[in-house]
């Protein structure tokens, strides 16, 4: 049995995080209402992103899978990324386009 899945998903608008293997939870966030990506280096090569400089305690939280902390949403983690110096650059060129696009007055965010 499958206890925990995780998709990632990078659209040219948003983030969507898609975890669980029975009971599926689905957050989705604008880019540009995301911070710059910070990676947190983990053993093995792998490492954690998160999107601006953040709580220690709040990134544990959500790595078990909280969503907020009484009423405070939690940052969204991505956790065990492979390449995650090279996957930061992704995020933060296409957060960077998300932003001049917005600037731009270009049509306006949808779900994918």
């Amino acid at each position: 049995m499958q206890l925990r899945r995780l998709t990632y998903v990078l659209t040219d608008r948003r983030l969507v995080v898609d975890a669980g293997a029975v009971w599926r939870r689905t957050r989705t966030q604008p880019l540009t209402g995301l911070d710059v990506p910070v990676v947190v280096p983990e053993r093995g090569g792998a490492g954690t992103i998160t999107f601006g400089p953040v709580d220690p305690r709040l990134v544990a939280a959500a790595r078990y899978g909280a969503h907020r902390i009484k009423a405070v949403p939690l940052p969204i983690v991505l956790t065990g990324i492979a390449e995650p110096e090279r996957v930061r650059a992704l995020f933060a060129e296409a957060i960077g386009e998300a932003r001049r696009k917005q600037a731009a007055g270009e049509p306006g965010d949808s779900l994918f």
